[in-house]
């Protein structure tokens, strides 16, 4: 009521309501600070941050096809300990890779509600990478690569492309795609 009533007595002179909404965006304008500049430092980079046996990894988003709670599987027969089975993702099959148990030969204890598909395209085709939990995303921008890799497990050298640092978190990015096109990987045969 007061507000109103201020209004009319100070703009009671206007003859449209436009003209007074025009006069008051202009007020306003004249006494803000107005917003800060957008400064681009480069292009942008986003990925995945995730753990493997105390190792924190970073995985380009654009190699994630999608981030999904592990469901029941269905065994492979004579396949290697590493290759889960195949799950149901939304009507297809999805083979489930245990990504530590590919990397150290030895197989995730269990799953808990934590851990995480993070499917990926191999030649077309979905594959679901197992890891004990996503930790979210981050975003950095082309100047924050590194070229300095932080101390990882000797397992993990060959799949490592680069790094990137800010504020004391350094990480390392977790190359899919060479983990795709190893021949190691694609001998899923026991």
């Amino acid at each position: 009521m007061y507000c109103r009533t201020y209004i009319k007595m100070q703009y009671k002179d206007f003859a449209e309501p436009f003209q007074l909404l025009r006069e008051l965006d202009q007020k306003s304008r004249e006494r803000s600070g107005g917003l800060p500049a957008y400064q681009s430092k480069g292009q942008g980079w986003t990925g995945v941050l995730f753990n493997i046996r105390g190792n924190e990894l970073l995985a380009a988003m654009s190699d994630i096809v999608e981030i999904v709670p592990m469901e029941s599987l269905t065994a492979i027969p004579a396949s290697r300990p590493w290759l889960l089975g195949v799950m149901n993702l939304r009507g297809s099959l999805l083979p489930v890779v245990d990504l530590e148990g590919y990397l150290f030969e030895k197989n995730l204890p269990g799953t808990d509600l934590r851990s995480r598909l993070l499917v990926v395209n191999y030649d077309g085709y979905p594959v679901g990478l197992l890891v004990r939990a996503v930790q979210g995303m981050k975003h950095y921008h082309k100047d924050d690569a590194s070229v300095e890799i932080p101390r990882l497990d000797n397992e993990l050298q060959p799949y490592i492309s680069g790094g990137y640092e800010r504020q004391q978190a350094h990480y390392a990015v977790f190359d899919v795609n060479k983990l795709l096109v190893s021949e190691r990987f694609r001998q899923i045969a026991a």
